[in-house]
Formats: C-alpha cells, sequence, structure tokens
C-alpha cells in the first residue's frame, strides 16, 4: 500500500454568528476562543486529505497560524482524523501581515521547511472572513510545485492523484504526481466528516508542537517576511432601520396608513 503524508494548514475566524458591533472581527484579542471556529474551507481541506488517508498508510499533520488559541482549531482538527498537531506562535507584529498574501506564503515555506516531508500541501480555497484565496498559488510558486485550485474531488489510482476542479460551467479532471499544493472548494464530497468520541477523547491528549520565531530561524533582517500591507484602520457598516408599529385600528385603515407612509418615503410599490 502507498504511504502518503499530507500537511493541511488551518486558520481561524470569528464565527459568523457573532454579533460584534463596533468590533474588528480581525482582531482576535477582543474575541474569546468561543467565538473561534475553523475557517469552513479549511475543514474542506482537512476531510480531502483524511480521504487520501483513508486510502493509504500515511499521516496528517494539521498545522495553525495566527489565532487566540491555535490548539482549539488543532485538537478539533486531530478530533476529525489528523494525526499531528502544529501551532505557530509568531509576534503580534508579524500577525498584522495576515492580509498580505505573500508574507504568509514565506511563513508557511518556512513551516514546511521544518516538517520536511510531505506528498500534499492541502489549503482551504478560500478565508470567508475576507475572500482571500491566492496563498495557494503563490506558495505553490515558492516550493516550484505542481498547484491545483478550486478542488472538489481528489483520489489515489495508483501512484497518480485524479483531480477534479471546479471550472465555470463544469469541472476539469485532472492527473499528478506528488507531491502538490491543492486549494479546496465546497463539495458535496469534501463534507467534513463529524467527530466521533474516540476521535475526541484522542484529541485531548494528543501533544501539539509549538514553533517560535526562533524554531522558523526567522530573522529580523529577513525583507520577505515582513508584510508591505498593514491596516490603518477599521470600520463597521452602520445599518439604520426605521420601525413603524400600526396598531389598535381596523385593518383597512392600517393599510391605507402604511401605503400612505411608504408612499411618503419614496417606496415605488409599481415596480
Amino acid at each position: 500500500m502507498v504511504s502518503m503524508d499530507s500537511i493541511v494548514f488551518i486558520r481561524q475566524i470569528v464565527d459568523p454568528q457573532v454579533r460584534a458591533r463596533g468590533i474588528d472581527y480581525f482582531d482576535f484579542s477582543q474575541f474569546s476562543e468561543d467565538d473561534l471556529i475553523i475557517n469552513p474551507f479549511d475543514k474542506f481541506a482537512i476531510e480531502a486529505v483524511l480521504k487520501i488517508k483513508d486510502q493509504t498508510q500515511g499521516s496528517v499533520t494539521a498545522i495553525c497560524i495566527e489565532a487566540v488559541n491555535p490548539k482549539k482549531a488543532l485538537r478539533e482538527a486531530v478530533a476529525m482524523g489528523c494525526d499531528k498537531a502544529i501551532a505557530i506562535s509568531l509576534d503580534k507584529k508579524y500577525l498584522e501581515g495576515s492580509y498580505d498574501f505573500s508574507f504568509l506564503a514565506h511563513i508557511y515555506l518556512k513551516v514546511l521547511e521544518k516538517v520536511e516531508k510531505y506528498d500534499i500541501i492541502s489549503i482551504g480555497g478560500e478565508v470567508i472572513s475576507t475572500g482571500f484565496n491566492a496563498i495557494t498559488t503563490m506558495l505553490g510558486e515558492l516550493l516550484d510545485l505542481p498547484t491545483v485550485t478550486y478542488v472538489e474531488k481528489i483520489e489515489l489510482q495508483s501512484d497518480k492523484l485524479h483531480i477534479s476542479r471546479i471550472i465555470e460551467g463544469g469541472s476539469e479532471i485532472l492527473e499528478s504526481s506528488y507531491p502538490l499544493v491543492l486549494s479546496f472548494a465546497d463539495s458535496d464530497f469534501l463534507i467534513p466528516r463529524l467527530t466521533p468520541m474516540r476521535g475526541i477523547l484522542k484529541a485531548r491528549t494528543t501533544p501539539i508542537e509549538v514553533y517560535t520565531l526562533e524554531d522558523l530561524e526567522i530573522e529580523e533582517s529577513d525583507t520577505s517576511l515582513h508584510s508591505n500591507i498593514k491596516k490603518e484602520s477599521f470600520e463597521n457598516i452602520e445599518v439604520v432601520r426605521n420601525a413603524y408599529i400600526l396598531k389598535d385600528d381596523e385593518p383597512e385603515k392600517m393599510v391605507d396608513a402604511l401605503l400612505a407612509k411608504l408612499k411618503e418615503d419614496g417606496v415605488n410599490l409599481y415596480q
């Protein structure tokens, strides 16, 4: 049986269900661990390599960067079926580079130099809180590896990977050797599996390795690891809604009053 080792990069985001008016959604220091979830597309990336693991004797290593406590996300990844977990501990000034694809790609490159052995590098196709989706191709370029984006299905056949990727109007079927870099889209094939109780118990005791700047051999003088994009400010979208309550009158009169109010507010009822 073929043995294939996979690396999956995951990121935490603020749960879209969390309401936080006037708070920067990208400043994780203003949120608790319970407010953060694994980016949904990263779960598709986890599921994809777990399916490959089911076919082989390989392992899956989950790596998480830039979070309040990446260990929470990593333990969830282990509960799903990942074998190893690595947390990347960076100074806050480096985390500001999360808006810069080139910066993150170079950080990931440093991490992969430490891991060394891998056949598949798996990344979520998009970060839903920002729409970011370019890091896969940048990392593939830095590693000089084949790269496929918008993958909806992946299967190991003999010594090749058969990949289905989404294109406008259909799907494109590809065949590739490995190692390679893949980003995954939302598809029925990649619905994340439920975490079994055995996995949850395993996650509690699985050691999580932590890499620091020193471990990654990041020097202050390394210009590739300094983002050129800095966030200057953050503004919430203010939605103002005025409510009009009509009550204590006959239905016909309330309807007439409502129509009159809509007309007064400039609402065109005949479009």
